[in-house]
This record gives structure tokens, sequence and C-alpha cells, in this order.
């Protein structure tokens, strides 16, 4: 696993930490724990797999969905940190 460079300078997490060990639960089928570390995930992963039905095979799909799913990701994630920030919720990034 890569370090946090945010961590390493500011001394406390950043938005994003916890993806990196998520992406690893999901592909070792620990949906549970990756929901845990990191809950927008799934929401990137389907943006992700969108953009490429829309390039790739040219399928048209329409620009509302894209950017609701991506609101959506965001506030989740920013709401997600703000709760483990406060210590609302704890979650230990770096079993």
């Amino acid at each position: 696993m890569l370090n946090c460079i945010f961590k390493e300078y500011f001394g406390f997490d950043c938005p994003g930490c916890g993806i990196q060990r998520s992406c690893l639960a999901l592909l070792n089928g620990d949906f549970e724990k990756s929901l845990i570390l990191f809950p927008s995930l799934l929401l990137y992963i389907s943006l992700f797999l969108l953009l490429i039905l829309t390039i790739v095979f040219k399928i048209n799909i329409s620009y509302k969905i894209f950017v609701a799913i991506a609101i959506s990701a965001i506030i989740i994630q920013i709401g997600y940190y703000v709760l483990r920030m406060t210590n609302v919720i704890s979650v230990n990034c770096y079993f």
C-alpha cells in the first residue's frame, strides 16, 4: 500500500484515505469491509463504467445520470470524512 502523503505532511487523514484498502477488500470479496473503509467507492466505479460505456461502446447515456452519480459520491465522501474527523465514526484505515 502507498503511504498517504497528505497524512504525512498534515498529520490527519485525507478525504480519500481508505480507498486503496477498500479496493483491495472489494477485490477479495469483502463487501462490508470495503463499504466501511470508503463508502463512495461503488459510486465511483459505476461512474467509471458508465464513462467507458459512453466512450468505447458509444452508448448514449444522459449527462444528468453522470452528474447525479458524481454529486452523490462526493456528498457521501465528504459526509463520511466529516463523521470520521469528528470521531462520530471510528475507522482505522491502516489495518
